[in-house]
């Protein structure tokens, strides 16, 4: 499902002689994110048929920040069709033209509105859902969160809503395996089961090669990764894959620099820097793998040939993947079939990779103290007010 090819300086820089680390990987197994594959599925459950039961709604609304709304986003965009991504929706920032074009033209009857929050205090997303519920008191509205106590709870009691929870050993870049990122998608139909089964089969030897060969190129000083996504549809997984990365392992002074780009546009602003500029980034080149689709019936220009817009994408993905490889920067080609099972691997290697990164890099991967820290300074200056 996932398929990948090393380059030769990838190759080259990312071994080292001597025993390979030691891994415990009995840590990574017993972490919530793992859990959630295997552990009882009456809330995975819960959440595909409270996801259903949405299926008659025009309009399906997220109100969630960062994880909270992260994966499911990602998974929406490279698997939905155009009618799915239309009627699904995400409110996850404080912006009211983003406010406004997601309720444009939609009557409270037919609207539904996933609230989510692990701690059930997140400021953005009460803002949020203070003006949602303003304008549309009547949608069907579903809390998901882990909180037992809190004020959005509370508001969720007296309405009667119905409630789905969030693991309590699940951070919420980890939880698009949970009620967080099933009971949105399974309201627009997509394919949750194969979603779930394609994170349990995916290739724990990967993750862990992935992590150790990292772990060795940012010991070389290469501490800036970045994912070169070929296609409009990854923009969204290119950004979960940020916060993954960022919030999980920039800690104590140590981290890795995550960033995303889209193929082939960002070649003609940032490839000359990865060729000629400071040898520090680690390079993740991605592509889909649409069938063929023959071009328009239009002129050829003497160069174009019988490729269509998918070929010519993917020629361009590993011609620039080859030339960085030439001029000797570590860089790796990933093939990604846009099915959930597919997406489902993808997104489970890379929570792997990152949770045993960050033991090799002797940090806990799955807390963010820097982000507690803000959220505090917030709460501070609100209470002034």
């Amino acid at each position: 499902m996932v398929k990948q090819h090393q380059g030769d300086c990838w190759r080259r820089l990312s071994h080292r002689e001597g025993p390979p680390p030691v891994l415990n990987l009995w840590t990574r197994s017993e972490s919530g994110f793992e859990r959630t594959l295997t552990r009882d599925l009456e809330p995975q459950i819960a959440a595909r048929d409270i996801g259903r039961s949405m299926a008659g709604r025009e309009r399906i609304l997220v109100i969630g920040i960062g994880g909270s709304s992260a994966g499911a986003k990602a998974i929406l965009d490279v698997v939905g069709d155009s009618a799915q991504r239309r009627r699904l929706q995400f409110l996850d920032n404080l912006d009211k033209e983003l406010l406004e074009r997601s309720l444009e033209g939609i009557e409270s009857a037919k609207l539904g509105v996933f609230v989510i929050s692990r701690s059930g205090r997140t400021l953005e997303v009460l803002a949020l859902l203070r003006e949602v519920y303003a304008r549309h008191p009547k949608a069907s509205y579903v809390l998901i969160s882990q909180a037992v106590t809190s004020p959005l709870r509370q508001f969720a009691q007296e309405l009667d809503w119905p409630q789905l929870p969030i693991p309590a050993d699940v951070g919420g870049r980890f939880s698009v395996f949970t009620p967080v990122g099933l009971a949105p998608l399974a309201a627009v139909g997509i394919d949750v089961g194969s979603l779930l089964q394609g994170a349990k089969d995916a290739d724990e030897a990967m993750a862990r090669t992935l992590a150790v060969e990292l772990h060795h190129l940012l010991a070389r000083g290469f501490n800036h990764h970045l994912q070169f996504l070929y296609g409009d549809r990854f923009r969204s997984l290119g950004e979960w894959w940020v916060q993954l990365v960022g919030e999980s392992l920039g800690k104590e002074g140590q981290g890795l620099f995550p960033q995303w780009a889209i193929g082939s546009r960002d070649q003609h602003s940032i490839l000359q820097l990865l060729a000629e500029g400071p040898r520090q980034a680690v390079m993740l080149f991605v592509a889909d793998e649409d069938e063929h689709e023959p071009p328009a019936d239009g002129p050829d220009f003497g160069c174009l040939g019988p490729q269509g817009l998918t070929e010519l994408r993917h020629v361009l993905w590993y011609a620039n993947a080859k030339a960085l490889d030439d001029l000797d920067r570590p860089v790796s080609r990933f093939l990604l079939e846009r099915t959930p099972a597919s997406v489902g691997a993808w997104m489970q290697t890379w929570m792997r990779t990152t949770a045993d990164l960050g033991q090799l890099m002797g940090i806990d991967a799955f807390d963010q103290p820097g982000v507690e820290a803000g959220k505090r300074v917030a709460t501070d200056l609100l209470n002034r007010t």
